[in-house]
Order: C-alpha cells, then structure tokens, then sequence
C-alpha cells in the first residue's frame, strides 16, 4: 500500500524531511507546502513533486493520506487539527503545541478520530539512546540523571522564536521521561539566562527535576558552540542506576575529518547517505510513523501523551525560571 505524504513547511528541517520521504519505499511524496511559494517549488522541482503554498488545498485533498509538518511551531496545532478533522494521518515536528493545554486537546482529537499523530521526538530512533532504554528495561533503578545540549550559537538564531525548553531541551526531557517510565515530575527549579544581544529567547538555561520515585534530573541547554565550532552538536547523557554507570556522549562524534587544518565532526546520526543508500533517525522515525499507519506497528514507540508530558515538564521549567522559584505539580495549573 502506498501512503500519500504532503510536507508542510519547506524550511531546513522540511527540506530534509523531503528528501527522506522521496527515498522511502511504498511512499508517494504528492506535494510541498510552504507560505513562501517559491521555496516550495525550489524544494519540489527536483523530487519531481508538485508544490503550493495553499494549506487548505492539501488539507481538502482526500487523495492524501498524511501530512509531515514541519512548519514554525506556532502553527503546529492548527495544521495538525486540520489534518486529523479531515481524515488524514500527522506526524508533527517537536514541539506539537506551545502548551500543555494545546497538546492535551489534540490527544482528545486523536482518540474522536482515531487517526495517527505521532510527534517527531526523532533521539528515540538514534541507536545510542535507543540501547540505554533497552538496558533500563529490566526495571534498573535511577537515581540521578545528567544530560547537557550544547547547540552552535550560529544556529540559535533560526530557534530562538520558541523557547529553548521547548526546542533544543525537549529532547531531553522526552528521553528522560522515557527513561524513568511512570515516574512524575514533582518539583522543578530552572535558571534561564540571555547572553546575546536581542535574544527573545534564552540561549543558556538550567534546570532541576525531581521526580516521584526519588530520581533527580539536572539538565542544561545550551546554545554557545562559538562561530567555527566543528561539531554539529555536543551531548552529554548520564544515568546513575543502582547498577551501575550509563553514559552517552558526542553521538556525531564518530567520524572525524582534518582537511587544510580545519577539524570537523560530519553529522551523521540524524541523516546520512552515501550513494543511492539513506541511513540515519529521521528515515527510521517516518518508517515508524507509516509502519502505524499500515497497522504494521502494534506499540508506537513514541505518542501524543508522551508530547502532553513533555510540553508540561517544560511549563514546570519555564515557570520556575521567569519567576525564580521552585515550582512543585500542586502549584502548577493544568
């Protein structure tokens, strides 16, 4: 059966996302949407695809079956509620919603229709975090993570209309909170900070999370990499369990370039390919997503619940940092 896929947004992440879909077997990538037309079409053209910058259209178009949308964050939700009320499957980039409350109404859309929505919490497909999950599965008990994002600051730019615990620190939390199972966030305590000039948003922040059955998170996000850096991204992730040590560290590390003394570290976790042949998480991640609408996939590995508890972990954080105090679940409104 061959799923038929519209992009909406055709910014750096949809451009890739485009390219991924063209090369998937059993995928017929029909159309690129973009506000910007012509970014559309320049997506497009050489995938052989059509392109249009009207939504409604696509929403309208009961030949396609799913819709990829990776447009700005602030119109997550309403294209993703366009999809579902039109009988289409969705899977939406992270953030899903700005808010918990956002996000919970789309869980209820999904269960009114039940048509997929599967957030891109794309890290659950890369293998290194994929075999720490597998290594907790036997219950292990955690005691304490640590996990550090440090993003180039050449990069903060195209990422700061959201903030950062919401963007760059979401994939954290979602690993964190995949990790610890049915343990609840109970107190949060964040600092945020703003070091660049006009920055809307914090580009350095911290926080701390304690959890109902006793482990506690510290976590930080970072976007200071200086202008020149040659990794893509640098990560730290430690778990202390009661047996023992896991540890996961600079993931786009693994190929290491030197060329007219310049050192670079390709990225080659989310997206690789080499030849006619495309490796990488974000081909795993829409194999899953098409999997679960085939019904091929029983358990999907990644839901909308999952990106309700996300977005309000990081309310908890973004609340504690503005007013800077600890913020406990009792106090919080949801």
């Amino acid at each position: 059966m061959s799923v038929r896929v519209a992009l909406l947004g055709a910014g750096e992440w949809g451009q890739l996302h485009a390219r991924v879909l063209a090369s998937l077997p059993g995928v017929d990538l029909t159309v690129v949407c973009d506000p910007e037309f012509s970014l559309a079409q320049r997506v497009a053209r050489p995938l052989g695809v059509a392109s249009t910058d009207d939504v409604a259209a696509v929403m309208e178009d009961a030949a396609i079956d799913a819709v990829v949308i990776a447009s700005p964050e602030d119109v997550h939700v309403s294209q993703a509620e366009s999809a579902l009320r039109s009988g289409k499957h969705a899977l939406v980039e992270k953030p899903v919603a700005l808010t918990s409350g956002d996000a919970r109404r789309l869980a209820g859309l999904v269960r009114e229709t039940g048509r997929v929505l599967m957030p891109g919490h794309i890290l659950r497909f890369v293998p290194p975090y994929a075999v720490v999950h597998e290594e907790l599965s036997d219950h292990a008990r955690v005691h304490s993570v640590f996990a550090r994002r440090n993003v180039p600051v050449t990069r903060f730019s195209r990422h700061q209309r959201t903030h950062t615990a919401l963007m760059s620190l979401a994939h954290d939390l979602d690993l964190i909170l995949w990790y610890l199972g049915g343990q609840e966030p109970k107190r949060a305590y964040a600092v945020e900070r703003r070091t660049l000039p006009e920055a809307g948003n914090p580009d350095v922040f911290w926080g701390i999370i304690e959890f109902s059955g006793g482990t506690v998170a510290c976590v930080e996000s970072l976007w200071t990499i200086p202008p020149g850096g040659s990794r893509y991204v640098d990560v730290e992730l430690e778990l202390s369990t009661n047996e023992g040590l896991i540890t996961v560290r600079n993931p786009d590390d693994a190929v290491t370039v030197v060329r007219d003394d310049k050192t670079s570290h390709p990225a080659v976790t989310l997206d690789l390919q080499t030849g006619s042949h495309r490796f990488g998480a974000l081909r795993e991640e829409l194999l899953h997503f098409l999997a679960l609408i085939r019904g091929e996939a029983n358990h999907p590995l990644v839901t909308i619940d999952d990106a309700v508890k996300v977005i309000a972990l990081a309310e908890m954080l973004m609340r504690s940092a503005q007013h800077g105090t600890p913020v406990t679940v009792a106090e919080y409104p949801r």
